[in-house]
């Protein structure tokens, strides 16, 4: 296992989006379970109030995700524990807390967590990049809040990212992963009864930090894009519908990519894509021509050492804004978006410390989109309630 330093985490894992489908301040640490109302300000903000609780978790939180593994219409979160080996997951309530909490075995270091239908036509099953374990591990739910024991597929030198999707055209749900320390893609096949093939391997060069998913070239296949710490680049392999992909092509992405998302920021009908730069804590965006290129670069600041972001309608104004964990500076960095490809108004909200992993969905069923910030050296969760969930629900 990895040993805490002083230092801010490098967080190599996915975000993701559940749910709906939109400035500097601080917030004082808050006791675990209870929750505060913070007055946050700047000159580009109105003061909206977005409303915090934390929750324990295992040791090392990294990656969380949100999804409803119990049928009863509310998400839940999973959170993959690196330093205890283990995901915790915490039953929705369905107003924005969370209630019981249940410890899963994943692996052997769990750094990245993924809720998808691996099977047929089943519920929800956990997706799991084990570092220390070399391999993607699977847990298969039961629709009722329960999952199988693990079972781990060979996957290459320090899995640290994952992510599902049908890659190799054979109608079931496939697997994902960047491995850091051998630098390589590994696509496992699904065969939507819940067992992975063995990897197809794609040779990146890096070392390799977050991954993202997408149709960058608009021609029905998707494609994986890569953070590549080596060479300071993003690189984008073109899928080609078997597992493959084309040789890659490299963008400079500033100094550190740690994380990748995947959006249409400038609405035009082409994916881009937001990359967190830990090294120079700003955000890049790279607008896509829909070609599998990139033709525009801007950078937004952010805090220190930003190691994850989410891209959803935070403010309800239709066009996607960014949410980033700044594990340098405890806080989550909102940029709001204009809907052609800029970002501004920025809003930093407190959190614990080290934050290092975000997941986006309507914890409260009022329709806005809410967050919740894995803190790696607090093993806790921060969710933050958007103050346009409670506004929608007023009378």
């Amino acid at each position: 296992m990895r040993r805490r330093t002083g230092q801010p985490w490098l967080v190599l894992g996915v975000a993701t989006l559940v749910g709906c489908g939109r400035r500097a301040g601080a917030l004082s640490d808050v006791a675990v379970g209870s929750t505060v109302a913070s007055a946050m300000a700047s000159e580009s903000s109105p003061g909206a109030a977005w409303t915090r609780s934390d929750y324990a978790v295992g040791l090392g939180p990294r990656s969380p995700a949100l999804g409803d593994v119990n049928g009863d219409g509310v998400p839940d979160l999973v959170v993959a524990d690196s330093l205890t080996n283990t995901l915790t997951l915490l039953q929705g309530l369905g107003h924005g807390a969370f209630g019981e909490r249940r410890s899963l075995r994943a692996g052997l270091a769990p750094e990245a967590v993924a809720l998808a239908r691996l099977t047929s036509e089943g519920p929800l099953d956990l997706a799991v990049a084990d570092a220390a374990g070399m391999a993607a591990v699977l847990l298969l739910g039961d629709g009722s809040g329960g999952f199988s024991a693990p079972q781990s597929f060979p996957a290459g030198l320090q899995p640290v990212a994952i992510v599902v999707s049908e890659l190799n055209g054979g109608g079931c749900p496939d697997v994902a992963v960047a491995n850091l320390g051998s630098g390589t893609l590994a696509v496992l096949s699904g065969d939507c009864q819940g067992n992975l093939g063995p990897p197809i391997v794609t040779n990146v060069g890096g070392a390799v930090s977050a991954l993202a998913v997408g149709d960058f070239n608009r021609d029905g296949l998707p494609d994986l894009a890569v953070g590549d710490l080596s060479f300071a680049s993003v690189d984008l392999f073109l899928g080609r519908g078997d597992g493959t992909f084309r040789p890659r092509r490299s963008f400079s992405a500033g100094a550190t990519p740690a994380a990748l998302v995947a959006g249409d920021f400038n609405e035009d009908g082409r994916l881009d894509l937001a990359v967190a730069d830990s090294g120079s804590n700003a955000v890049a965006i790279l607008i896509g021509d829909g070609r599998g290129g990139f033709v525009t670069r801007e950078t937004e600041t952010v805090g220190l050492f930003p190691a994850a972001l989410v891209a959803a309608d935070l403010d309800g104004d239709g066009h996607l804004d960014l949410a980033v964990a700044d594990s340098g500076t405890n806080t989550v960095s909102l940029l709001f978006g204009d809907g052609h490809g800029s970002f501004g108004g920025r809003l930093d909200l407190g959190v614990g410390a080290a934050p290092g992993g975000l997941a986006a969905g309507d914890l409260t069923g009022q329709g806005a989109v809410d967050l919740v910030v894995t803190n790696g050296q607090a093993d806790t969760v921060t969710v933050l309630l958007n103050p346009r969930g409670s506004r929608m629900a007023s009378p």
